[in-house]
């Protein structure tokens, strides 16, 4: 590695380190934590596993005394001990069937019952085989109770009827004792799991047993699988931080380092700071980098400003010519008229495409205008659905046979505090789009209520419409300046400035979109204080427009026909009128042309003259040039361009045999001469 690059490589590692190494010895702490916690939870387990087993076996053991002790309390007993020769067989007897039903109680079926008398000398031996000697084994005399391992069996000794002398604490009037013996072969029948009983206590007392089981104990974890993850990770870590290292080296630290001296080149010692390693000369370095991009992106902004300002203009300027070009048409077709009801009727067709085309530049002007908007001209207590009213009088004409039905839900009750003109302006906006979206058929929904906003009075209006779809990558930007979206007309900046006018009046709008509901717009707008009762039964519920025919005539196949596409019907009516009984269609897009050629056969071949605009509006995909090369894969005969758009490109028209004309009618014989 380049030795200039050591001090990076040094960060590089205590960054990677420090970034692995608390991670790294966190985990260590938490496992090693779980770990411990786990094995103190098995051992606690284990431990009551055996310290249940001990308390079955001592409760057995409490049995055993509890049952010597209803035999030493008997009436049996008692009458025993005072009978006479006459009746000590029969006392005997029933003596013995008291300690047999005691025998029998106990859950170990071979214990050994023996009556001693005060002498020691055996009375009674149940079961009576294998009868013990009669003399018992020695014991103190100040044991009230006692418990023995011996001769691999656990002998019980009670003795019976004394008095305890307080002075000398001997007994007195010792009858005998209670000797009962329980094989340790029996006690692990009962107790498979017990291996050997080491001690026990007279008192029962579990803290004084020693017992050992054998039980199929949990096993404690083991920290071997700490210990060898410890080894994998840091083997990981080891590997880690070399590679790293070897990419640091080449994917960063060359690159920086030819920055670094193409930028100090660059400098030509203009900036003469002390430096004292890479890392200040890459501070000035990224301080010069920095600059360098901020003066790249202030001139792409820059760039994309003028280049959606060009845009814009492109558009104005082809709806602006739009009227001066219909205008045109009309005094030529003016010149030609020789009565009053030809210049009549010429008035009637060309008066509303003059009224609709003045709206929309005055439309396009207040956008502009509007764009640079700082102030409100407020007016207090307007009713929304007056200003619905006047809204949708200012629509204009709806185009293309389209059906639209309005739905209504008022749920406000305040006036509104606005500015009425820039308001209108914006549900115009909104509602213009939503009928251009709307290809046939469809619905608008209205919809309001009464919401507060910061303890503010404000009403919310929902305009929505179906049978239209805006993607979620595309809802944030719908209200970027300039941003227009499969729109015939329009500058992009509706939306931009509605959202300027609405947070002009402290609210805000957003756009929402599903593909089975529509598209809805909702923004929020201040209230007055005063209330009302809000009604929309002068409002309309429904839009219908009126489909623009086609200008096609009857033609003959086997005759000529002259052919115009331009998007304006107007310039198409004015053709035919000019031309005369020639047979004549007018197409309005490339599209439609080309639509037209696939399913009549042997158009193209009858066509004697075909005349094109420039410009087919933004509803079609081709651009005139793509539209002519098109055209030249299927016709060979002159293409006449009908359009007042600067042409510069001359040299294009040469090559693709098209011949500029003015935009107005021109006769066959003008066409012909021209070729």
């Amino acid at each position: 590695m380049s030795s200039k690059s050591k001090t990076l490589k040094v960060y590089f590692i205590q960054a990677i380190l420090l970034s692995a190494l608390v991670p790294f010895l966190f985990s260590i702490w938490l496992l090693w934590t779980i770990l411990q916690s786990s094995n103190e939870k098995i051992k606690s387990a284990n431990d009551h596993l055996g310290q249940s087993y001990l308390l079955q076996l001592v409760d057995t053991f409490h049995k055993i005394q509890s049952a010597a002790y209803m035999v030493a309390l008997s009436e049996g007993l008692n009458s025993y001990f005072q009978s006479t020769i006459d009746n000590e067989s029969s006392h005997k007897k029933q003596l013995e069937s008291v300690i047999q039903s005691a025998r029998d109680a106990l859950c170990y079926k071979e214990t050994r019952w023996v009556i001693y008398g005060s002498r020691g000398k055996a009375l009674i031996q149940i079961p009576t085989q294998n009868f013990y000697p009669t003399q018992m084994p020695n014991i103190g005399n100040d044991a009230e109770f006692s418990i023995n391992v011996k001769r691999n069996e656990i002998e019980f000794i009670l003795p019976l009827s004394y008095q305890l002398n307080p002075i000398s604490k001997r007994l007195k009037n010792n009858l005998g004792f209670i000797y009962i013996t329980v094989p340790m072969t029996e006690i692990k029948r009962q107790f498979p799991n017990l291996i050997h009983i080491y001690k026990v206590s007279s008192s029962l007392d579990i803290k004084d047993f020693k017992v050992f089981f054998k039980l199929e104990t949990q096993k404690e974890n083991n920290l071997y699988f700490l210990y060898v993850y410890i080894f994998i990770i840091l083997v990981l870590l080891s590997v880690a931080i070399y590679w790293g290292v070897k990419l640091f080296q080449k994917r960063i630290v060359e690159k920086l380092l030819s920055l670094r001296a193409r930028v100090l080149n660059e400098m030509n010692y203009t900036d003469k700071r002390k430096i004292n390693n890479e890392l200040d000369s890459l501070s000035i370095t990224f301080e010069f980098y920095l600059k360098y991009t901020m003066f790249l992106q202030y001139e792409i902004r820059k760039s994309s400003q003028l280049a959606a300002v060009g845009n814009l203009a492109h558009s104005i300027a082809h709806d602006v010519r739009r009227p001066f070009s219909n205008l045109y048409f009309f005094l030529q077709e003016l010149k030609n008229c020789n009565q009053i009801k030809q210049v009549g009727f010429l008035i009637k067709e060309f008066e509303p495409a003059f009224t609709e085309s003045k709206n929309y530049i005055e439309h396009l002007l207040n956008e502009v205008m509007d764009a640079g908007i700082t102030k409100l001209n407020i007016s207090e207590k307007v009713k929304l659905e007056d200003l619905l009213f006047k809204t949708f009088l200012t629509i204009g004409n709806i185009k293309e046979n389209k059906k639209i039905e309005i739905e209504y839900e008022f749920s406000h009750s305040f006036y509104l505090d606005i500015d009425e003109v820039r308001i209108m302006r914006v549900i115009l906006n909104i509602i213009s789009n939503a009928v251009e979206a709307i290809l046939e058929q469809g619905k608008i929904w209205i919809h309001t209520e009464d919401i507060k906003v910061e303890n503010q009075d404000y009403v919310e209006v929902s305009i929505g419409n179906s049978n239209s779809f805006i993607e979620k990558e595309y809802l944030h930007t719908i209200f970027d300046p300039f941003y227009t979206m499969n729109k015939e007309k329009g500058t992009g900046l509706g939306l931009s400035i509605a959202q300027k006018i609405i947070k002009l009046h402290g609210g805000d709008i957003e756009c929402f979109s599903e593909f089975d509901k529509g598209v809805e717009f909702i923004f929020y707008l201040p209230a007055n204080k005063e209330k009302y009762n809000p009604y929309y039964s002068k409002l309309p519920k429904k839009l219908i427009g009126n489909k623009l025919k086609a200008i096609q005539t009857k033609t003959n196949m086997e005759k000529s026909t002259f052919v115009l596409i331009d998007d304006d019907p107007l310039v198409g009516r004015s053709w035919k009128r000019y031309l005369g009984n020639i047979d004549f269609i007018a197409f309005t897009s490339p599209e439609e042309f080309f639509n037209h050629v696939n399913k009549v056969e042997n158009f193209v071949k009858n066509i004697s003259i075909l005349v094109t605009d420039y410009y087919f509006g933004s509803k079609s995909d081709y651009d005139f040039f793509v539209f002519a090369r098109s055209l030249r894969d299927i016709y060979f005969n002159k293409i006449f361009l009908s359009s007042d758009v600067q042409i510069t490109d001359y040299k294009m028209l040469d090559e693709l045999g098209i011949i500029k004309i003015d935009k107005r009618p021109h006769s066959i014989k003008e066409l012909l001469s021209i070729i």
